[in-house]
C-alpha cells in the first residue's frame, strides 16, 4: 500500500517526530476509495469510447492490451517528465504541470492510436514523433525549494505508484473489455 508512504512524506513535511502523524481515518479511507472509483470509472468511459471508435471484436484479453495502452498514456510516458511526488517533495508549478500531462497523455494517446492503426507507415513514423514531442519541449522543473523527502522513500514511492498503477490499468483494460464484448453480443 502507498498510504504509509504518504504518511511517512507528510510527517517529513510538516517536521513531525515518528509516530505524531496519527493512523488513516476512516473519512480520509472513503476520501480515497471515492475518488479511486470515479477515475476509474472515467477512464473506464474512455477505453470504452476508444473500444467503440475502433469498432471490432472486443474480449477480455484485448481489453488487456488497451489497459496496457493506457497505463503507458496516463503513468508511464507522463512519469518520464514528472514521475510521481509525495508530499514534501521539490516540485514545479503546479498549472504548468498539469498542462504538460495533459499534453503528454493525449498526444501518447493519438501517437499510439496512428501507430496501432494506421496501415500508411508514414502515420505510423508521425505516430511515434508525436509521442516524443512533449519530452522534446520537456517538462516544468522545480524552482529549486529543496526538497525534505528522503531519497529513498522517493524511489519507493514512485515504484509502488507505478506497480499500483499497473495493476489498476490491467484489471480495469480486462473488465472493460469483458462488459464490452458482453454488451456487444
Amino acid at each position: 500500500s502507498l498510504i504509509p508512504m504518504l504518511l511517512e512524506a507528510e510527517r517529513f513535511e510538516m517536521g513531525l517526530a515518528p509516530g505524531d502523524i496519527h493512523q488513516t481515518t476512516v473519512e480520509r479511507t472513503a476520501s480515497t476509495l471515492m475518488a479511486n472509483v470515479v477515475t476509474a470509472v472515467g477512464f473506464a468511459l474512455m477505453l470504452v469510447g476508444g473500444f467503440a471508435l475502433r469498432g471490432g471484436n472486443m474480449n477480455w484479453r484485448l481489453g488487456i492490451v488497451w489497459g496496457l495502452a493506457g497505463y503507458a498514456a496516463f503513468t508511464v510516458l507522463p512519469g518520464i517528465g514528472l514521475p510521481p511526488l509525495l508530499p514534501g517533495s521539490e516540485r514545479p508549478d503546479l498549472f504548468e504541470s498539469q498542462d504538460w500531462w495533459l499534453a503528454t497523455a493525449g498526444l501518447s494517446i493519438v501517437g499510439m492510436w496512428l501507430i496501432a492503426f494506421s496501415r500508411a507507415h508514414l502515420l505510423k513514423l508521425l505516430g511515434a514523433v508525436v509521442i516524443v514531442i512533449p519530452h522534446v519541449i520537456g517538462a516544468p522543473r522545480p524552482d529549486g525549494e529543496g526538497d525534505d523527502v528522503p531519497v529513498d522513500l522517493a524511489w519507493e514511492f514512485i515504484v509502488g505508484t507505478y506497480a499500483v498503477s499497473a495493476l489498476f490499468w490491467i484489471v480495469l483494460g480486462a473488465l472493460a473489455g469483458y462488459f464490452f464484448a458482453r454488451r456487444s453480443a
